[in-house]
């Protein structure tokens, strides 16, 4: 039950329909007995900076969570970033400072490769391949790199875009190996599909199945539908995959963690 006393909690985008972050904090938030709840905000894009300014007069709007397509856009409205999303430009968490500052940070690499370690699946010394370079493929760039990926292969429709992600990346990561590529590398250990392919049940595939290396772990950032006919058809195949649900899941902790709230597992 929503009382005057409940902490609130948000997750922000454009739609929202698909999102699963709610889920997972509500049914933590009931088994610990806690008086809070996170809802899901679709919010229009005029409208954006009008939220992200009611944050700071709202008391007890404790933290949000920020999905598509908002994971850039937030960043100028951001008055602490930290240093990845200073960096990238992206993110995908916000809450108020003791100042009133609005606080940022970006969670979703960090849960990828959570995921995958619960998995038994290691990011070092692997080869990633990353499809479309916004938000989550940006994030999780960084973060298989900061994992200790050998090489990372990104592709987006917009070449610009891709290519202004490696740069950023080689400011950080100067070891390793970061290209742009057209199309599917001859060799892989982990494709993700961060692109919102999957969300519509006539999209195309965003890797042909028979480009995919035998052995190789097949990932999707797209929530809903839970089995996308990518993941599906790559485990028909034989491949090893990970659902966008199964990498939401993973940083749900820390997202808590950001919010101030231990203990999630």
């Amino acid at each position: 039950m929503i009382r005057g006393s409940t902490q609130l909690y948000a997750i922000v985008g454009h739609p929202v329909s698909q999102v699963k972050s709610p889920e997972i904090f509500n049914r933590w938030f009931a088994q610990q007995g806690m008086d809070a709840v996170m809802i899901p905000l679709d919010v229009r894009p005029e409208g954006l900076a009008a939220f992200v300014e009611l944050m700071r007069f709202a008391d007890n709007l404790r933290g949000v969570v920020v999905t598509i397509p908002y994971k850039e856009a937030i960043t100028r409205y951001i008055d602490r970033p930290s240093a990845q999303v200073s960096a990238l430009g992206v993110a995908n968490v916000l809450r108020v400072g003791q100042a009133g500052e609005i606080v940022g940070d970006m969670t979703d690499g960090r849960g990828f490769v959570r995921a995958l370690g619960d998995k038994g699946v290691a990011v070092h010394g692997k080869h990633v391949f990353i499809l479309g370079c916004g938000g989550a493929g940006s994030a999780v760039a960084w973060d298989v790199l900061g994992a200790g990926a050998a090489r990372v292969s990104l592709s987006d429709l917009d070449g610009s875009r891709a290519g202004g992600l490696r740069a950023r990346l080689a400011t950080r990561y100067r070891q390793q190996e970061v290209r742009v590529v057209r199309e599917a590398p001859a060799e892989f250990d982990i494709v993700l599909n961060a692109t919102s392919l999957g969300m519509n049940p006539n999209d195309p595939l965003p890797v042909p199945l028979e480009r995919i290396p035998p052995g190789a772990v097949v990932a999707d950032a797209v929530t809903a539908p839970p089995e996308t006919p990518f993941l599906k058809g790559a485990a028909m195949r034989g491949h090893r995959v990970q659902s966008g649900a199964e990498m939401a899941a993973g940083q749900a902790p820390l997202i808590a963690e950001f919010f101030g709230l231990p203990g999630l597992k």
